[in-house]
């Protein structure tokens, strides 16, 4: 009976693998993790909520397909708002920034962002998907669970915002692009030149149980 039992256990387990499509920033190059563009003295992650499900598969552990998909599904559909991680890390302390100053470009119009939350990282435990670590963790010893104080350089953190457009998010082929005018260096406008989008793909698996 217990041999029965871990049987269909086993037959019971599924694992996950689906695809997607996005967009990623076109000046981040060639990426599989968080697109990154590397500016002078100033990195810029920005990941952009529009991502549609193109193929998705179930297996059984013996690797029999019990499910397959290759309609592409909408994540957000019908969704009214279009939301956007923005996080940047100086490399210096003496920049600033007024995320209110940034556009998004589509269509021919110019929509103002709407700023939803901001924060620094790390962060502690009880963090949503927005709190994570918009960059990467840093430093490389703090522990997702940690309630350690922030590093007191300003230059190992990335600053994050979460910000929200009157707008349907656009299918990953469509063009649309960022204008950030809210940077300053030492007081003076930083120039950060308008960032356009580009459609790529991208795989995530799991596995239940």
């Amino acid at each position: 009976m217990r041999v029965l039992l871990l049987l269909i256990a086993l037959l019971s387990a599924c694992g996950f693998y689906t695809t997607f499509k996005g967009s990623k920033p076109i000046l981040a190059g060639e990426t599989r993790q968080t697109p990154v563009v590397e500016l002078d003295g100033l990195d810029l992650n920005i990941r952009v909520y529009n991502d549609i499900r193109d193929f998705q598969m179930v297996n059984s552990v013996v690797l029999i397909p019990v499910y397959v998909s290759g309609k592409d599904e909408p994540v957000y559909e019908g969704q009214e708002e279009f939301f956007i991680l923005l996080g940047y890390k100086a490399h210096t302390g003496d920049f600033t920034f007024d995320a209110k100053k940034t556009w998004l470009l589509i269509d021919g119009k110019k929509l103002e962002a709407s700023v939803e939350q901001k924060w620094k990282n790390p962060v502690s435990r009880g963090a949503d998907k927005w709190t994570g670590f918009c960059g990467k963790p840093i430093p490389d010893s703090y522990e997702r669970i940690s309630q350690d104080p922030l590093p007191q350089d300003d230059s190992k953190l990335w600053h994050c915002y979460r910000l929200k457009f009157d707008v349907s998010p656009p299918h990953p082929s469509d063009k649309f692009g960022l204008r950030i005018e809210g940077m300053a260096r030492g007081g003076a406008l930083y120039p950060i030149p308008d960032i356009w989008f580009e459609e790529y793909g991208w795989q995530h698996s799991d596995s239940v149980p």
